[in-house]
């Protein structure tokens, strides 16, 4: 008996074990050689501050939310109430393994995504990034 497909890019919650507001919004973005850090403000007080690290990732893509709709009229009813999901069965995860001709197949790379009112910011690496209030 064959086994069912899953369905591709299945956004589940990702809990950050961290307070923050459920609408951030990208302050701005680092990448250099420590690693790549995403820094983001509640859109309604900025004084409420959130920076994500990821030391080492394989790829990222940011992209206007709004070439994004495709996307968002197939996520669960009330993805708007948060910012931060994981993807499971990714297809960009997918395509990386794909595109280094699966030389990493043997590592367990996630997709992390990032949706503000302005951005949606994609990460996948093979590690957890570390999460801080500033």
């Amino acid at each position: 008996m064959t086994k069912p497909k899953s369905k591709m890019n299945q956004y589940v919650l990702w809990d950050l074990e961290v307070e923050h507001s459920p609408k951030m919004v990208i302050d701005r973005v680092l990448d250099d050689s420590n690693g790549l850090k995403i820094y983001l403000k509640d859109s309604l007080d900025s004084s409420n501050e959130l920076a994500i690290v990821f030391g080492s990732y394989a790829c990222y893509v940011n992209t206007d939310e709004s070439y994004r709709y495709k996307t968002i009229i197939n996520l669960p009813k009330g993805f708007s109430s948060n910012s931060f999901y994981i993807v499971e069965n990714s297809s960009l995860v997918k395509w990386i393994h794909a595109e280094s001709c699966d030389i990493y197949g043997y590592t367990n790379m996630t997709h992390y995504s990032i949706i503000t009112i302005s951005d949606w910011f994609d990460v996948v690496s093979e590690f957890p990034p570390e999460i801080s209030t500033y």
